[in-house]
């Protein structure tokens, strides 16, 4: 199976290792990332879902702080880089809304 698949560079697993250090950083979380094939025959998809957590938290301890899913091939994207940067992208927003709700509860 593996001889099919050569094309698949360790760079781009060390680029989205990387992706993933850096938004772990800069939001102060731990990710979780799980993927699965959804759909049947003709019409299957990758499926990634990103979990964001609470860095003082091992997972599974505390609920999550967001997470977020995203088809690859229903988003017209070839390289799991390019889902994983779409997947990072939603999933930020998803914590700052989740971050100004918590902040806008508060207040009230």
């Amino acid at each position: 199976m593996a001889s099919r698949h050569f094309s698949l560079e360790m760079s781009e697993v060390a680029d989205v290792m990387d992706l993933l250090i850096g938004m772990e950083s800069s939001n102060n979380v731990k990710l979780e990332l799980r993927m699965g094939i959804e759909g049947e025959g003709k019409h299957r998809d990758l499926v990634i879902v990103l979990i964001a957590h609470d860095k003082f938290f091992r997972i599974g301890e505390a609920p999550p702080l967001a997470s977020v899913s995203a088809k690859c091939l229903g988003m017209n994207l070839k390289h799991f880089r390019d889902a994983v940067i779409r997947g990072l992208y939603m999933l930020d927003g998803q914590i700052a809304s989740n971050e100004l709700l918590g902040e806008t509860s508060k207040k009230a």
